[in-house]
C-alpha cells in the first residue's frame, strides 16, 4: 500500500456541532462520535464480487490500494485506485463539514468492465451498549418504520431494508443517535443486519449504489451520504414534517353548496383530431362522495359534426405541484378541488358540448358551447384490425405493432424514473409498456396499512394525489411515443397465503369485511353485488379521467382494448376480451431456450382463439433478474424472445419483466431499435387469416 499526503496516523477531525469523525489514511471513517459516545464505525466503500463472494476492493482493506490525500478548503479529498483483476478502478472521496454534520461523497470509475454484485457503502454500529436498548429507523420520506435493535442474534439476521429511502438512523440509549441521508440519486436503498451472524459484534447498514451490478468501463458512479446527530427531538420534528406533508395533499371530498353551474372553460377553441380537449367546470353542488354517481353525476354530451352524440362522465379533480422534501420530490396540493371533463374528438369539424349535473337536490344543464376539431397527425386509438384476427391498427387505419417491455412501477415518489425509462425506450424505437396500478404504485383505492403510496379516503373514494401522479406518468409516456397498458389490479390483492415473493395482501384490501368492506372472502369480490357496484364505479372514474368487459364497453366512449393478465380458455373466449396473454419464465433449475417457447405460445394462442396475442412477461428466471444470469449484458435471451414473438403472430414483442434491474442498467434498449425499423415496413393489419409464419 502507498499513502501520500498527510501523516499515516489516523486523524481525528475537529468537532462540528458535536459530531466528530476519525479517518484512516485510506479515507475510511473508523469512528463517528457524539461527544464521548461512539455512534458509528467502519464507514467504507467497497466493490463486491458476484454473490457476495468477497470484494474486488475495499477502503478498510488497504492491500493493493493506492491513496493520496489533499485539502480543498475545509474538505479532505482522498484520491486512489483499486486493482480489480489487475485493472485499476479510480476513486475519489470527499469529506467535508455541512451544517451540524459531515458529508462523505464518492466517485468511482473502472477502466474495464467488471463483474460485480454491486458497489456498497457500509457503516457499523457496535452491539455493545446498544443491543436490546436502541432502535433502527428507516424512512421513504412519507412514513417512518422503527425496528428494535435485538438483544440477541435474530433469525433471520436481516432486520430491515427499504428501497428507495429518504434517510435512516439509529437512536441509542441516552437519547443519542446518528442520522444517515443519501445524497442525490446515487444510493438506491438501505439494508440493516445483525453481523453477530458472522461473529462480529456489530450491526451493519448497507447502502447500495444505483446501477452497480456489473460495472461498465469508463462510466463514473457518483454517490454519497451525509451524517448528522439524531435524537428524540429530531425524530419528533421529522414525524411532524411527514404529518405536514400528508396534510398538504389531503382533500376535502364533501360539499354542501346549492347546485349551480356558473360556467365552463375550454382549454382551447380548436383541438387536433384525437388530441385531448379539457373542460374546467365552475360547479357548486352537494355531495358526500364525488366519485359515486348516485350522489353526484356530471355528464358531458358531445355532438359530432355528423350529428351523432357521445357521452363522457366528468370527474372530481385536485391539482398538485412538485416540491422537494427530504431530498426527494413530493407533491403538494395546489388550489381547491374542481370538476373536469376530458374528451378526444375523432372527427374533424365543429363539435358541440353540453354538461348536465345531478345531485340530491336536482338537475341543471349548461348552455351549449362549440369548438373546432382540426386535422392532425395523431393516428387515434388502438383497435383490433377488421382484416386480420392477429394484429392491431389505429383509428386512421395505420398498423400498430407494440415494441416494448414492462415498466411496472417506481415505488414511492421516485416517479422521475419513468422519465428516464420512457425516454430511453422511446429513443430506441419502443412504443409500448405495461404499468401496474397497485398499492405501492398509483393505486386509486387502497388501505393505509402495508407498503403503499397515496392517501386513502375509504372504499369507493379515490386518491386524488395518485390520480395526479398517473396523469404525470401518462404525459411522460405521450411525450416519448409510448402507449401504455394499465393493469388495474394484481393477484396479490386477493391472496391470503404468502407466495414466494410474499405478495399476499388480502388483509389490507379495502373490500375485505375486516376492513369495512363487503367481502368475507377474496372470491366474493366477483359475486358480491356491493363489491361489483363499487368496482364498476372505479372503472367509471378511470374512463372519465384517462379515457380508457361488457361494462367497459357500455361506458367507454373510446372502446379501448380490454384484456386480463392470464386466464383459462373460458376467459379468452369472452367476446369482450380483446386479446390474449401469457407469461413465460425459466428458473434456477431450468433455463429453457427462449425462441421455441415464445414461438409455441404465440402460435398456439393465436391458432386456438383467433385473437391478437402478446407475451405479457418473460425472463430467464422467475425468482431474480436476468442480470444474475447475464451480468455482462449480452442480451441473448432478450434478443431471441423479442424476435421470436415478432415472427410468430404476436401483435407486439414479448415484454421482458426486468426493466429496472436489467434492461435499463445494462442499457439494452438497442435490442428494440432494429425490431421497430423492421416492424414499420410491414402492413400488419392487412395480414389476413391465411397468413402464417412458422419459426424453425
Amino acid at each position: 500500500m502507498r499513502i501520500a499526503g498527510l501523516a499515516l496516523a489516523v486523524v481525528c477531525l475537529s468537532a462540528h456541532a458535536q459530531l466528530t469523525v476519525s479517518v484512516t489514511p485510506t479515507g475510511a471513517l473508523d469512528g463517528v462520535a457524539l461527544g464521548e459516545r461512539l455512534v458509528g464505525q467502519s464507514l467504507n466503500m467497497r466493490i463486491v464480487k458476484p454473490d457476495w463472494n468477497g470484494a474486488w476492493g475495499a477502503q478498510d482493506s488497504p492491500a493493493d490500494l493506492e491513496v493520496e490525500e489533499t485539502a480543498d478548503g475545509d474538505a479532505r479529498v482522498f484520491t486512489g485506485r483499486f486493482l480489480c483483476e489487475g485493472k485499476p478502478c479510480e476513486f475519489t472521496q470527499r469529506l467535508e463539514p455541512v451544517d451540524d454534520g459531515w458529508r462523505v461523497s464518492y466517485t468511482l470509475t473502472p477502466s474495464a468492465d467488471l463483474d460485480t454484485e454491486l458497489i456498497v457503502v457500509l457503516l457499523d454500529l457496535p452491539t455493545e451498549g446498544n443491543a436490546g436498548d436502541g432502535r433502527f429507523l428507516i424512512s421513504d420520506g412519507e412514513s417512518i418504520l422503527s425496528h428494535p435493535l435485538p438483544a440477541t442474534l435474530p433469525d433471520p439476521y436481516h432486520i430491515a431494508g427499504e428501497s428507495p429511502i429518504a434517510w435512516c438512523a439509529w437512536l441509542l440509549p441516552g437519547d443519542v443517535g446518528l442520522l444517515i441521508e443519501p445524497d442525490g440519486e446515487g444510493i438506491t436503498g438501505c439494508a440493516f443486519q445483525d453481523n453477530r451472524q458472522f461473529n462480529f459484534d456489530a450491526f451493519q447498514a448497507h447502502f447500495a449504489v444505483r446501477d452497480s451490478r456489473g460495472l461498465k468501463a469508463d462510466r463514473t458512479y457518483a454517490f454519497g451520504l451525509t451524517l448528522r446527530p439524531f435524537s428524540e427531538a429530531v425524530l419528533a420534528a421529522t414525524r411532524q414534517a411527514i404529518v405536514d406533508l400528508q396534510e398538504s395533499i389531503a382533500v376535502d371530498m364533501t360539499s354542501a353548496k346549492p347546485l349551480a353551474l356558473h360556467g365552463m372553460t375550454l382549454n382551447a377553441n380548436e383541438v387536433a383530431q384525437f388530441e385531448r380537449l379539457e373542460i374546467d367546470l365552475d360547479l357548486d353542488a352537494t355531495f358526500d362522495n364525488p366519485f359515486n354517481p348516485e350522489d353526484i353525476d356530471v355528464t358531458a354530451t358531445f355532438t359530432a359534426p355528423d350529428g351523432r352524440t357521445v357521452q363522457v362522465p366528468g370527474f372530481f379533480y385536485q391539482d398538485y405541484e412538485w416540491v422537494e422534501h427530504a431530498r426527494r420530490r413530493h407533491i403538494r396540493k395546489r388550489g381547491e378541488p374542481a370538476w373536469r371533463v376530458r374528451f378526444a374528438p375523432n372527427e374533424t369539424g365543429r363539435w358541440q358540448v353540453q354538461v348536465a349535473v345531478r345531485d340530491r337536490s336536482g338537475t341543471i344543464s349548461s348552455e351549449a358551447m362549440t369548438f373546432e376539431c382540426a386535422a392532425g397527425d395523431n393516428p387515434g386509438f388502438v383497435r383490433r384490425s377488421p382484416d386480420t384476427p392477429y394484429y392491431l391498427e389505429f383509428d386512421d387505419g395505420t398498423p400498430y405493432f407494440g415494441v416494448g417491455e414492462n415498466i411496472c412501477w417506481a415505488s414511492g415518489d421516485k416517479l422521475g424514473l419513468y422519465d428516464d425509462w420512457f425516454s430511453s425506450l422511446g429513443d430506441a424505437g419502443g412504443n409500448y409498456c405495461r404499468i401496474w396500478l397497485v398499492r405501492w404504485n398509483m393505486a386509486l383505492e387502497w388501505m393505509d396499512e402495508g407498503p403503499r403510496t397515496g392517501r386513502y379516503y375509504g372504499l369507493g373514494r379515490y386518491s386524488p394525489d395518485n390520480a395526479f401522479r398517473l396523469d404525470w406518468v401518462m404525459e411522460q409516456a405521450r411525450e416519448n411515443g409510448i402507449y401504455c397498458m394499465l393493469c388495474l389490479g394484481y393477484h396479490g390483492e386477493f391472496m391470503v397465503k404468502p407466495d414466494y415473493f410474499k405478495t399476499n395482501c388480502w388483509q389490507w384490501n379495502p373490500y375485505n369485511v375486516a376492513n369495512g368492506g363487503p367481502c368475507q372472502t377474496p372470491g366474493e369480490f366477483w359475486t358480491n353485488e356491493e363489491a361489483r357496484k363499487l368496482y364498476k364505479q372505479r372503472l367509471r372514474y378511470y374512463i372519465a379521467r384517462w379515457g380508457m368487459a361488457k361494462h367497459f364497453e357500455t361506458i367507454d366512449p373510446y372502446a379501448h382494448l380490454v384484456t386480463t393478465t392470464y386466464g383459462t380458455g373460458a376467459v379468452w373466449e369472452i367476446p369482450e376480451v380483446d386479446y390474449t396473454q401469457a407469461h413465460m419464465y425459466g428458473s434456477d433449475e431450468s433455463h429453457p431456450s427462449t425462441t421455441p417457447h415464445v414461438a409455441n405460445l404465440s402460435r398456439g394462442y393465436t391458432t386456438r382463439w383467433a385473437k391478437p396475442f402478446m407475451l405479457g412477461e418473460f425472463g430467464i428466471d422467475w425468482k431474480r433478474s436476468d442480470t444474475s444470469h447475464d451480468p455482462d449484458g449480452i442480451g441473448t435471451s432478450l434478443h431471441n424472445g423479442l424476435w421470436a414473438s415478432v415472427m410468430t403472430r404476436s401483435f407486439g414483442t414479448a415484454a421482458i419483466w426486468y426493466w429496472d434491474g436489467y434492461v435499463h442498467p445494462k442499457n439494452l434498449y438497442h435490442e428494440y431499435t432494429n425490431i421497430r425499423r423492421f416492424a414499420d415496413t410491414i402492413p400488419w393489419n392487412k395480414l389476413g387469416p391465411s397468413y402464417r409464419c412458422d419459426a424453425r
